[in-house]
């Protein structure tokens, strides 16, 4: 009996040791980080029998030590982790935007714009100032190097994705093989049965740091070992594991895969993916926005800026800033259709207006290039160019378009009013006109048709004139210009010395020979081909010493491309007759105005006509009765194809984006050459005006704000988004605290509570100590007693 006491004593005292121990352990590791609570399970020994069949007890002894942990709150502090790390790169990633827009300070871009533009106004005090066009050079010199800079940061930015993902990958895969270690070391010491506690808070560390950087999944094994998930994808199991790797996929976005798989694991929460999310959306929208903005301002300005004058006058010669793509690579550039020329800016169907002036004289000859870009390639522009008077187009080696004027003469694309549309001498002119008072395109229904002319006071009945099917493309369609056409080759063939022209879209017939002694009627004969071009027949026009001068002045002002048509309403002398008048109509017929040029007109006197254009009739007469008219194109843009933008002619910017934009290297070689004013005047500042402008227009392209309006909302919305992300990055730092605090109050070592265990333990371990010397001594007395 004695030997149980003792034994019971025994166990008494290495169970309140192993307790001092492990509330020692606790003690020493109070600031080690991840570190759980360890504490002794205690069990009473099993008993013996005693004589008489009683139970003793034979003291305690220690079932286990376990670590105080909730495995629960663990999982949701790993999934804060992820959370936290995730706010933490994404406010990082905000900060470094916001600062790469704010760190010019004083040279900002908003400020840049605004000079940019406050040169142009200085420029339209004096257009012809060579130091105010410097000015207006440098300032959009600084502004293009801050559109650059800007794009450049923010590009790096986005590029250095991959070395920052890859540098955090190389600590995932660190703690990912500690964690491999540490299952198998886990294993062994478990197999007996007892816990691996401190290598269990060693491996709980290592798969909070993982849980930081990318969002995992921890699935632990009856056998102790812990299998991690990231993304769905098993990166270590037991005691393997796989390496995670970052590549750069086909879209040229980073993506993390494991081993040599080509699947990409998806990433959401953790550091890795805020830096992955920056990339994909933060830094791509802004990178957008800005580029939208630059392509907004190169657009705008350039169609503004091609349209329009140097005060050196129109271009004697003019190459292209930019090339198509050799799309078929065949080494050609002239056989690329407009409409996949992969030029910066897309060419569209529409018009082309192209100013043929004559340096002598001053006469301007407009002519009209229709594009339509799934049928006309490069070559073809050229060739349509070609087919205008006194110019000349090619593409060169390089892909560049290249437009020459034959001496004395220039071109230009601007919308300028034609100042003497008169001269064809349709209305009021010293050849006798037949004018047409119906628009085309015709329908020649009844066909063949025929009509006759006497020219010149020839005899009746004339020359006869027959029209047939084979002469038109689709005789239902016939337009005026392919009209004209066939007329002109019919009126040569028959010996004829007249031609049809094309008036707008009416078409009038006139003698070639001139003066008092010029004369023209027309008789109508089988399917009224006259009657439908509505032709006077049987009316008899002849010429006169003099025709009548017409000058256009004024700057048209409507928002629409059209024209006018003006038509004589009487028959009589101008500033002569009573009630003579001239009436004028727009492109589809409609009349707007009927000017009085009859008695109490002074000749050459200034007559208001619409937006903003203005006419003057020098004496002469003019024929109602011979259908009299002439057109005036009204142009609110020359260019609706932009096909002057897309090859970069008379261009102010060159580039597309934020990246690209610069200047044109002829404006800087040669300041004279920016496009002032819609003449070669000084001080023509009409072109200029229309640049101001652009400050105060809204467009679709920047979702409807103003160029400075957009930057600004840009700007803020950076902002907006950084003091977002701090915010969220705060309120999970709590979060995280929080649930720190929770585990400290369940896990944590309280070093009050261990002192208060330690003098507990140490006065059970004195207790037992008393208990086996009592033993002891009872056991000596015992045993002298029996001497």
């Amino acid at each position: 009996m004695s030997s149980l006491g003792l034994y019971t004593g025994l166990r008494g005292l290495n169970a309140a040791r192993i307790a001092m121990q492990i509330a020692g352990h606790n003690v020493a590791n109070a600031n080690t980080p991840g570190y759980s609570r360890q504490r002794a399970l205690f069990s009473t020994a099993f008993p013996v029998t005693a004589f008489g069949g009683f139970q003793l007890g034979n003291g305690v002894v220690v079932s286990n030590i376990e670590r105080v942990l909730d495995e629960r709150l663990e999982a949701r502090i790993r999934t804060q982790f992820g959370l936290f790390g995730f706010a933490e790169s994404d406010n990082r990633r905000m900060v470094e935007i916001e600062g790469i827009l704010s760190e010019s300070g004083d040279s900002g871009m908003a400020k840049l714009m605004n000079e940019f533009f406050g040169s142009i106004s200085k420029l339209r005090t004096d257009a012809g100032s060579r130091s105010l066009r410097g000015g207006m050079l440098q300032g959009a010199r600084s502004m293009t190097n801050a559109f650059n800079l800007l794009s450049d940061r923010y590009t790096s930015l986005r590029n250095d994705t991959l070395k920052e993902v890859d540098a955090l990958l190389k600590d995932v895969n660190a703690h990912v093989e500690n964690i491999t270690e540490l299952n198998t070391q886990i294993v062994t010491l478990e197999a007996t049965g007892k816990k691996a506690n401190d290598l269990r808070d060693m491996r709980g560390q290592s798969i909070k740091a993982i849980s930081e950087l990318l969002d995992t999944q921890a699935i632990e094994r009856s056998n102790g070992t812990l299998d991690i998930l990231a993304g769905g994808f098993l990166i270590t199991s037991g005691g393997k594991s796989s390496t995670l790797r970052a590549v750069r996929n086909a879209a040229g976005q980073t993506e993390i895969r494991i081993g040599n798989s080509s699947t990409a694991i998806r990433v959401t929460q953790g550091k890795i993916a805020g830096i992955l999310n920056s990339e994909l959306k933060t830094l791509p929208r802004i990178i957008g926005q800005l580029d939208a903005l630059a392509n907004t301002y190169i657009l705008e300005m350039n169609r503004i800026h091609s349209t329009g004058v140097s005060k050196k006058g129109p271009f004697t010669s003019l190459i292209a800033e930019n090339a198509p793509v050799d799309g078929d690579k065949d080494g050609q550039f002239d056989d690329e259709l407009l409409a996949f020329a992969g030029l910066p800016f897309d060419v569209v169907n529409g018009d082309l207006y192209i100013a043929v002036t004559d340096s002598a004289s001053g006469d301007v000859q407009r002519s009209k290039i229709s594009i339509n870009t799934n049928s006309m390639t490069l070559g073809g522009f050229a060739s349509a160019i070609n087919s205008i008077s006194h110019l000349s187009a090619v593409v060169d080696p390089s892909g560049k378009l290249r437009i020459s004027a034959e001496n004395g003469y220039g071109f230009d694309f601007s919308n300028r009013l034609d100042t003497d549309p008169n001269t064809d001498a349709t209305l009021g002119g010293t050849r006798a006109t037949l004018g047409g008072s119906t628009q085309g395109p015709y329908n020649f229904g009844t066909l063949p048709a025929d009509f006759r002319v006497q020219l010149d006071g020839a005899a009746p009945p004339g020359t006869l004139i027959t029209i047939n099917a084979t002469d038109f493309t689709t005789p239902s369609n016939v337009t005026p210009l392919e009209l004209a056409t066939v007329l002109n080759g019919k009126f040569s063939a028959a010996g004829l010395s007249m031609q049809a022209l094309v008036v707008g879209d009416h078409v009038s017939l006139q003698a070639s020979s001139s003066g008092t002694a010029s004369s023209l009627r027309i008789t109508d004969g089988a399917g009224s081909p006259m009657g439908l071009l509505g032709i006077p027949s049987g009316v008899t026009d002849t010429g006169q010493a003099s025709g009548v001068q017409i000058s256009v002045s004024g700057s048209y002002t409507g928002s629409a491309n059209g024209r006018f048509r003006f038509v004589a309403e009487g028959t009589g002398q101008i500033g002569v007759t009573p009630g003579l008048t001239v009436g004028v109509f727009t492109a589809n017929g409609t009349k707007i105005a009927s000017l009085n040029i009859g008695e109490g007109y002074a000749p050459m006197d200034v007559l208001e006509v619409a937006d903003g254009v203005k006419i003057s009739f020098g004496p002469g007469s003019i024929s109602a009765t011979s259908n009299d008219q002439f057109s005036l194109d009204t142009l609110s843009d020359s260019d609706t194809s932009d096909v002057l933008v897309a090859l970069g002619l008379n261009t102010f910017f060159t580039g597309s984006n934020a990246g690209n934009i610069g200047i044109a290297k002829r404006l800087d070689d040669d300041p004279a050459l920016i496009a002032a004013g819609l003449s070669d005047s000084d001080g023509d500042s009409a072109n200029l005006a229309r640049m101001a402008a652009l400050r105060d227009l809204s467009f679709a392209t920047l979702t409807g704000s103003t160029i400075e309006e957009f930057y600004a909302d840009a700007a803020s919305d950076i902002g907006f988004e950084t003091r977002k992300s701090h915010d969220l990055l705060v309120s999970q730092d709590l979060l995280l605290s929080f649930l720190e605090n929770e585990r400290d109050a369940v896990s944590g070592v309280n070093i009050d509570e261990e002192m208060v265990d330690l003098i507990r333990f140490q006065q059970a371990f004195q207790a037992n100590s008393r208990f086996i010397s009592v033993v002891n001594d009872m056991t000596q007395t015992l045993i002298n007693l029996g001497r």
